[in-house]
């Protein structure tokens, strides 16, 4: 396998889709280490109620279903031109924008 262009910007899409998962991460558990802090600094209630704990929530969010299956159908496709160039003769040469694109629309599609 050689690297072009098009495999070296797939590959810089799929680098910030993954510091973008550590920064929500980060976030997260920095907003989770607050409400820990708040919840101690909180003044005590009387020995009969006990404070519901918090549940468990997931580090990473949805912001839009939509955007995510787009970004799913865009990859698809830029995989596709990729794997058969007679399909769209045109954009077969420009596979690797398409899929740097899916990339990035599913990358913000988080939050």
């Amino acid at each position: 396998m050689k690297f072009d262009i098009g495999m070296t910007v797939v590959i810089l899409s799929i680098v910030i889709f993954y510091i973008r998962l550590i920064q929500l991460r980060g976030r997260r558990k920095q907003e989770r280490r607050a409400e820990e802090l708040q919840r101690m600094k909180a003044p005590r209630k009387p020995k009969g109620e006990v404070p519901a704990p918090a549940g468990p929530q997931p580090m990473i969010k949805i912001a839009s279903w939509w955007l995510v299956g787009t970004g799913a159908l865009v990859m698809l496709a830029g995989l596709l031109l990729r794997s058969s160039h007679e399909l769209i003769p045109v954009l077969g040469p420009f596979w690797w924008a398409v899929m740097a694109v899916g990339v990035l629309i599913f990358t913000f599609s988080l939050k």
